[in-house]
């Protein structure tokens, strides 16, 4: 079990399938509200502060890929999840996944600025 502060109150992460905020978020919000996606990307900082760089990667994953849905691959908060993400896979040895991901976001600000 972990304590993670969030925005000033203390929630207790068993899991990441079974995290008491995330489950009680998800009964009253969309799972791609971006209130939510924004409590599970700062849950992801959180935990990759602690060295918990594993069940970090899996929140940063769940982050992006709520926010490439609702907000757009070329949002900022998208791009802040998605590097967060490839940066977390490339700490745990996860090189060619990080690399790909790096590649993909890299591709879609060009796009974005019309390079």
């Amino acid at each position: 079990m972990y304590n993670v502060c969030c925005n000033n109150h203390i929630i207790y992460l068993f899991s990441w399938h079974n995290s008491p905020f995330l489950l009680t978020q998800e009964r009253h919000l969309d799972l791609e509200a971006p209130e939510v996606l924004a409590r599970v990307h700062s849950l992801a900082v959180s935990l990759e502060n602690l060295g918990e760089r594993r069940d970090a990667a899996a929140f940063y994953r769940r982050a992006y890929e709520g926010r490439r849905k609702g907000l757009g691959d070329e949002h900022r908060d998208t791009l802040d999840s998605g590097l967060n993400l490839a940066s977390c896979q490339r700490s745990l040895g996860e090189d060619a996944e990080a690399l790909e991901l790096f590649k993909n976001l890299l591709e879609g600000t060009r796009d974005h600025q019309g390079r």
